[in-house]
């Protein structure tokens, strides 16, 4: 069971990470971040142990939530504003 608890923390921790990283792209750190704020959440109410690790995934995934917003904004201002 206290293995399973880490493995939640990690991959939030994991996903929010990649939600930061993977900013460029529309979509993607969206989907990412929010998964990481879910698992994050879920694993903090837990579980003591791994809190930490959680804790980052959440934090990253907000973080990845405005930078996703961010780009998606960009991107679709470049695609309806930009005439061809």
């Amino acid at each position: 069971m206290e293995n399973q608890k880490r493995n939640c923390a990690v991959t939030s921790m994991i996903l929010g990470i990649l939600s930061i990283v993977s900013c460029c792209v529309p979509i993607l750190p969206l989907v990412l971040a929010v998964s990481a704020i879910i698992i994050g959440i879920a694993s903090m109410t837990k579980n003591e142990g791994f809190r930490g690790m959680a804790i980052i995934g959440v934090i990253c995934g907000g973080i990845g939530v405005v930078m996703g917003c961010v780009t998606l904004y960009g991107w679709l201002m470049w695609i309806f504003v930009n005439p061809f």
